[in-house]
């Protein structure tokens, strides 16, 4: 349960609340901040199948992330933005192998 960015970015953060993607019960449509929150938005709903998070999805994330986390622009006028790209796209290249689907 932690928030790494915006309102759908980290472990069990959905929607701004400390819940798993699978008990979630707010709309899949809520804000999120940006771009790289909206990625982690449609992430949370792929990871709400009964049968966890698709390779697909991570793989999905994984992209919009290094697109942000390589953009020296956003190194330098958001960096917190940047550094929450690196922390996601860890934290799914250790996950992404035990993936059942």
């Amino acid at each position: 349960m932690v928030r790494i960015w915006g309102n759908w970015c980290g472990p069990d953060w959905t929607g701004g609340q400390r819940v798993s993607a699978q008990d979630y019960t707010g709309s899949w449509n809520a804000k999120c901040i940006d771009d790289l929150d909206c990625a982690c938005r449609a992430h949370d709903r792929d990871c709400s199948h009964p049968d966890g998070c698709s390779k697909k999805a991570d793989e999905a994330l994984i992209r919009i992330a290094l697109r942000t986390a390589g953009n020296p622009i956003k190194r330098i006028l958001q960096p917190s933005k940047a550094d929450a790209a690196d922390k996601i796209i860890l934290a799914l290249s250790i996950a992404k192998p035990f993936r059942k689907r």
